[in-house]
């Protein structure tokens, strides 16, 4: 077994090195460039038909057709579910891993590449499943999972600890997951542990004489000059990095390094010089930038312009930080989005020939009744004008309630279109809010086998926490279910002191440092739905907890009547919402805080649950100073 798997790992290394030897030309002429340096019609130690495929994918991915060669892979995969094909089946989920990851498609590529590293690990190849958990861990850190990204960060390190000897490779892929933890680390603000990390990843770098990483890593920990208030050195390394990655053609991380540079000195008050950095790092970035970094420059022209008291451009500069930092979240949609688009553009074609089956069967009645007109006027000439009289009033109202009945229709299929359109989006944003939990847990329970007993305790806490918000997610969308369901329930009488009484007793076991105040002027009690009530008050009071945690822990609740409504007015000290996010804060998915982890939807929810009772909410908010929402009830 050790020796076939050998074998073929030899052979499939030397056929894909002719590919890359063979890489410049059509796809036709790549394949048969490989033919002539390695007889493709006698492979052995491997599949043969998969080899081709490989070769295929391969050959359309340097020709730009990823999407191609996708295909390619995904019709040969089915076949590698046999069991001696392992090796074949986690090459090919690695190469698909890097044409997906093309597509921005960034949890597609974790799942390949936790399916290969699975493989090798089975079948004993460490060398290999490292290579998968650095790309897993620069996955994560490019998606701001900085947990995770240290966490496949380690397993890298201990798979590499365990290889003897060391190849040049595995030095260098340490020398890399050193440099990539330091960075999360840094993201975390635990500069002592990114500081830690960065050092042996500068060790690794200069013994191995790679330039290119030493400038680099130095240049990472110009941030932690920076955080340590160490100007001199920081400029330092951001020089040393711009001068070596010029020289080894990497505009990326020079045009980087220069935006730092420019943002050093605006807080000196140089603002001239940080112009003239930040239109070198411009002209660096027009020519190789990635969205992300064009974003991150347009941010600090932005500032740059409000300092220079130019609000249109400053809001000009903003405006593109915004575009491009959504560009890449665009890319990942625009599949889905033109999907929804001919699903509703076939809902609209199936709705437009029903409309016109029911005008036909309208107009066939239309036809009926005038037969049977011409038809009393020959017989009963007598009785026309009565006759007369009775068809036009019998028309008149045939006509009106067909006008009543498709309006009727047209609102029925306006409210389903929305709930389908709000359907729509719930699903997509719940795959992706699912995904991402069951993503971290996996990888957790991967993790536990291979940890000391001490160490799972940790571990089984983060799977708990982990689980524990997708409940909630799962809670969020349950209540958006509820809202449906509820529209037509029975209203029953609610003593609303008495409920929130019930409720912050709920809210303590989760909230247990909470101090709640009620302020009870009156004795409320409304006729409503308790279902959509619970909707209304449990979203409120969670969100005034969640964003004074931290701040202050005293939330005050004041109910009282006035003007045929119940008011309930929940008060916090929290952190606040910026005046230009309070008017969108009812809307879905709306995110108005680094602070919130959670859905986006509770206040849409609340808010929607309330106009379903004759009820609203208001809201009001000074940073740093607290937030207050007035909910009403009828």
């Amino acid at each position: 077994m050790a020796d076939t798997l050998a074998l073929k790992m030899k052979n499939f290394q030397e056929y894909s090195d002719a590919l890359t030897r063979c890489k410049n030309g059509h796809v036709d002429s790549i394949l048969l460039c490989a033919k002539t340096a390695i007889d493709i019609d006698t492979i052995t130690g491997i599949d043969r038909n998969v080899w081709q495929a490989y070769a295929t994918a391969q050959a359309l991915f340097h020709n730009n057709l990823g999407l191609e060669a996708i295909e390619v892979i995904e019709g040969i995969l089915p076949r590698t579910e046999n069991p001696s094909l392992l090796f074949e089946r986690a090459e090919l989920l690695v190469l698909r891993s890097s044409l997906i990851s093309n597509t921005y498609r960034m949890e597609l590529t974790a799942e390949d590449l936790y399916m290969a590293a699975d493989i090798y690990l089975q079948l004993g190849l460490a060398r290999k499943a490292s290579s998968c958990y650095v790309g897993i861990a620069n996955l994560q850190y490019n998606t701001a999972n900085y947990p995770l990204a240290i966490e496949n960060g380690r397993r890298v390190i201990d798979l590499l600890h365990g290889i003897f000897p060391k190849a040049h490779g595995d030095s260098i892929q340490l020398m890399q997951v050193y440099n990539t933890i330091g960075l999360a680390y840094y993201k975390e603000n635990n500069i002592d542990s990114a500081q830690r990390y960065y050092d042996r990843s500068y060790a690794l770098a200069t013994s191995l004489k790679e330039e290119f990483w030493q400038a680099l890593v130095a240049g990472n920990a110009a941030d932690i000059y920076l955080a340590k208030r160490m100007a001199k050195e920081a400029i330092e390394s951001y020089e040393n990095d711009i001068r070596t990655s010029l020289k080894h053609n990497d505009p990326t991380s020079a045009a980087l390094s220069l935006l730092s540079l420019g943002a050093i000195y605006v807080s000196e008050g140089r603002l001239a010089l940080a112009r003239q950095y930040y239109d070198s790092a411009y002209a660096l970035l027009s020519r190789s930038g990635r969205p992300i970094s064009l974003s991150k420059y347009n941010y600090l022209m932005s500032q740059w312009f409000e300092l220079k008291q130019d609000p249109v451009n400053a809001f000009k500069y903003y405006k593109r930080h915004i575009t491009f930092r959504d560009s890449v979240q665009s890319i990942q949609i625009n599949s889905q989005l033109q999907q929804i688009q001919n699903q509703k553009r076939f809902e609209k074609q199936r709705s437009d020939i029903a409309l016109l089956k029911k005008e036909n069967e309208l107009k066939e009645k239309e036809l009926t009744i005038s037969r049977i007109s011409m038809i009393a006027f020959v017989l009963v000439s007598v009785l026309l004008a009565g006759l007369l009289y009775i068809i036009r009033r019998g028309n008149k109202q045939l006509n009106e309630l067909n006008r009543v009945l498709e309006n009727r229709v047209k609102a029925r299929t306006e409210r389903l279109r929305k709930t389908n359109q709000e359907l729509d989006t719930y699903l997509y944003r719940a795959s992706h809010d699912v995904r991402r939990p069951i993503t971290t847990i996996l990888g957790l329970v991967q993790i536990a086998p291979l940890t000391h007993e001490s160490e799972r305790i940790e571990i089984f806490n983060a799977i708990q926490k982990t689980a524990n918000g997708m409940d909630k997610m799962l809670k969020k969308l349950q209540m958006a279910y509820e809202l449906e369901k509820e529209r037509k329930s029975n209203r029953v009488r609610i003593s609303i002191n008495k409920y929130l009484g019930l409720k912050i007793e709920e809210l303590r076991k989760e909230y247990p440092r909470m101090n709640f105040e009620i302020i009870e002027s009156d004795q409320v009690v409304v006729k409503s739905n308790i279902v959509l009530v619970n909707i209304v008050m449990m979203n409120i009071l969670e969100n005034a907890c969640i964003f004074s945690m931290g701040c202050s822990d005293h939330v005050t609740i004041t109910v009282h009547n006035g003007n045929g409504f119940a008011y309930i007015v929940i008060k916090d000290q929290g952190i606040g919402i910026e005046p230009q996010f309070l008017e969108n804060i009812f809307k879905p998915y709306v995110r108005c805080s680094t602070k919130s982890t959670g859905s986006g939807l509770g206040l849409y929810l609340a808010m929607k649950a309330a106009k379903l009772i004759g009820g609203d909410i208001t809201a009001s908010s000074t940073v740093d100073q607290g937030s207050e929402f007035v909910v009403m009830i009828r």
